[in-house]
């Protein structure tokens, strides 16, 4: 079926003060048009004498009184009716569980894939668990040796807190050594933050049209094979490839870059090492070159004299 066009905060704002606008002229028009009671006047103990002169000048007491009496009763009908619309914690846990599973757009599951580089501790492994959970996410964690996947599916507000939590909250470089953090300079924290980027990377981030899991759980594997065939039993076994070629993509170009640059560095070295020899050639050539030449001049001048 066609999805509703997607309206960002700002057009929702117009469109409810157009709606809430209309609505009060339709009022104005019924009570104009004396098909319905003009609501009674709002007075105030500020605007007592301006509503209420005649009155207030006759018997201020008994003014007073009514108009006290009167915001009292504005006061509880304002009570009740915030009662009146007032969520119960059932009703409270399930409009936000509504908020953390749809997606506005319309667009399908938001689905984000993590590759972890190394094997985290059980603190790590219970963080990752506990945060899927509370915010309602379906998914796996495949622990292996060659690497670590996790796939989540579930709500776009889940989605940026669980973002948060596996690439700022969770320090990946930290193995349970002494918290040196009072002595780091700002160099330290700078190389330990690029460390933790390396750590944790994202593989995709998109949308499913139909979600392949239904809860989330933690999964090991010893073989790349044996974790691919778990995500294969839910029709989504091409995550895993996609983690093991963001993996490989991704160091070996370092490697070959620095040895590119070494033999760069050497064939340099051995062409500045070659000029230097035919330099020196070139010199002991002339300096010979100058001493020929001053013969044959002193040679002529004998003959002359």
């Amino acid at each position: 079926p066609p999805q509703p066009l997607p309206l960002t905060k700002k057009e929702r704002k117009k469109l409810r003060a157009q709606r809430r606008l209309a609505a009060e002229k339709e009022k104005q028009d019924q009570i104009r048009c004396g098909l319905m009671a003009p609501p009674p006047p709002k007075v105030k103990l500020a605007n007592l004498m301006l509503a209420m002169k005649d009155e207030y000048v006759a018997d201020p007491s008994a003014v007073e009184a009514k108009v006290r009496g009167e915001i009292a009763l504005r006061a509880k009908n304002h009570e009740e009716r915030n009662l009146a619309r007032k969520l119960t914690p059932q009703q409270r846990r399930e409009k936000k569980r509504r908020k953390m599973l749809n997606d506005p757009t319309g667009g399908g599951t938001p689905v984000s894939l993590y590759r972890i580089h190394q094997m985290p501790d059980k603190q790590k492994l219970y963080k990752v668990d506990i945060n899927a959970q509370q915010n309602h996410l379906t998914g796996m964690m495949i622990l292996s040796d060659e690497c670590n996947l996790i796939v989540v599916e579930g709500g776009p507000k889940a989605q940026r807190h669980y973002r948060k939590l596996l690439m700022h909250r969770i320090d990946w470089t930290d193995n349970g050594g002494a918290d040196d953090d009072n002595d780091a300079d700002d160099d330290d924290v700078e190389a330990k933050r690029r460390a933790q980027s390396e750590v944790c990377k994202v593989v995709l981030e998109g949308y499913v049209v139909k979600q392949h899991f239904k809860t989330f759980r933690v999964e090991a594997a010893r073989t790349s094979d044996a974790a691919r065939k778990l995500l294969k039993e839910r029709n989504c076994e091409h995550y895993w490839d996609m983690a093991r070629t963001d993996g490989v993509e991704g160091r070996p170009d370092e490697d070959v870059d620095v040895s590119d640059d070494v033999d760069s560095d050497e064939e340099s070295g051995d062409e500045e090492g070659a000029n230097g020899e035919i330099e020196e050639e070139h010199g002991v050539g002339g300096e010979g070159l100058a001493d020929g030449s001053a013969e044959v001049v002193a040679q002529d001048v004998d003959m002359e004299g």
